[in-house]
């Protein structure tokens, strides 16, 4: 009877052991589960987060497309070509070609630059250079700052041959400038040459060459060189 009783009390203990096993196990398995559940939500909110800033980046970006195309859309440049002839006092005819570049921005023009082919000969200019016809006989003139109109008595031709024997060069760039103001403004041709020579017959050196052409009589007005030019000898063909 006394064996009996201890037995009964052995299979309660066990039972009771066993239970508080389990409840503690479900306990860890439910902290696991909300474990799991709470990293669920923070992957939910990190994706989220990502595909938010994946769209605000995209939005952006097509604000940045929208703006480009703003930007080119207010800026704009063309072209205009124009075929003349030149009839010259002593009749004899020539082809001119002018091309002016116009850049405009918002609707209003910032910049003219005209090109201006004659017989040959290219020059250019900030300010547009018309042909005046008078019976067998053609001028050239261009308007100034002041309002003024002036006429080109040295042909473009003429002064960027003078260019080229002054220089000893045909590597030229030639363009027709106003310098002074008001009432003393003036036209003149500005010519430039990067002239490869030698000094004192040895080292190959590249000399800056400008030189300002009066338009009215083809006058050599200024002459710059470096002060080593004279020790220069050419290495490109002499004219």
């Amino acid at each position: 009877m006394k064996k009996l009783g201890v037995l009964f009390i052995s299979v309660i203990l066990l039972f009771s052991i066993i239970g508080f096993a389990y409840a503690d196990n479900e306990d860890k398995n439910g902290t696991g589960s909300n474990d799991d559940n709470q990293e669920g939500i923070n992957d939910s909110e990190e994706v989220e987060l990502n595909s938010s800033l994946e769209i605000d980046s995209q939005d952006q970006d097509r604000e940045m497309e929208r703006n480009e195309m703003q930007i080119e859309d207010n800026q704009s440049e063309f072209e205009n070509q124009t075929h003349y002839q030149f009839i010259g006092e002593d009749g004899k005819k020539y082809e001119i070609e002018t091309r002016t570049k116009v850049k405009m921005k918002n609707g209003e023009v910032q910049e003219n630059e005209h090109e201006f082919n004659f017989n040959g000969y290219t020059i250019s200019s900030k300010f547009k250079i018309s042909v005046e016809n008078k019976g067998n006989e053609s001028r050239l003139r261009v308007d100034l700052s002041n309002g003024m109109e002036k006429e080109i008595k040295v042909l473009p031709n003429v002064a960027s041959q003078t260019a080229i024997d002054v220089f000893e060069n045909k590597n030229i760039t030639v363009v027709l400038k106003e310098v002074g103001e008001g009432a003393n403004s003036s036209v003149v041709y500005e010519a430039e040459s990067d002239k490869l020579v030698k000094i004192l017959g040895l080292f190959k050196v590249t000399a800056k060459l400008k030189a300002v052409i009066n338009s009215e009589n083809g006058e050599i007005k200024n002459f710059e060189k470096p002060w080593w030019y004279s020790l220069a000898s050419n290495v490109q063909e002499e004219i």
